[in-house]
């Protein structure tokens, strides 16, 4: 039966509690976002109780973590995963003795499902947006690519070169302080450009 089909494959461990139920059905393909999206909680919760019509319903409201197991292994036709029985029954609310419903299994069992639905619209929302991103981003580079016209040096033709707050620090004026006046030049593609002086300034600040 489908139920049990989608429970039957062991998780990936899990980080904390909280997210453990949910990782529970992390690995169960393409099948589960097709159950989830066409029933509502109402109709899986109808459905799941008919999946436990074989269990004794003396059990029903006095279901220990061993009669769920045994029940999974007798669907299953063989042993089920203890593994992901645990992470299922720790979520589960139990009385002082221990024991649960199958009321409460369904209960976990489908918040767990709506917790997975909601982690993989995200995700698809993500991946879509991130592909969104990067077609736009290789569009504009191709377009680039197109019209940029590069120099020898490998820069843009075109393109505008900003020098902005040049200093210097502790220079040193030589055998004679009369005239020491710094300057800074610059040459850039056959270009030349100079700052303004600064006279007896060995920590001289251009900008």
């Amino acid at each position: 039966c489908f139920f049990f089909l989608m429970i039957r494959r062991p998780p990936r461990s899990t980080q904390s509690r909280s997210s453990a139920a949910s990782d529970v059905y992390k690995r169960q393909g393409n099948h589960f976002s097709m159950y989830s999206k066409r029933l509502s909680a109402e109709e899986r919760s109808r459905i799941l109780k008919q999946e436990f019509a074989q269990l004794p319903s003396d059990k029903w409201n006095q279901l220990t973590s061993e009669d769920l197991f045994s029940y999974f292994d007798m669907k299953l036709d063989h042993a089920y995963d203890r593994s992901v029985g645990h992470q299922i029954w720790d979520r589960m609310n139990k009385s002082e003795e221990g024991v649960s419903t199958v009321d409460e299994f369904i209960r976990v069992y489908i918040e767990a499902e709506d917790v997975l639905k909601t982690k993989i619209e995200n995700a698809d929302r993500y991946l879509t947006d991130y592909h969104r991103q990067r077609k736009e981003a290789l569009t504009k580079l191709e377009d680039i690519r197109r019209t940029e016209v590069l120099n020898p040096y490998g820069v843009m033709e075109g393109s505008t070169l900003t020098v902005t707050d040049i200093e210097c620090h502790n220079l040193r004026n030589g055998e004679y302080t009369q005239g020491f006046q710094p300057i800074a030049r610059f040459e850039c593609e056959g270009q030349h450009a100079e700052t303004s002086a600064f006279p007896y300034n060995t920590d001289p600040t251009w900008s």
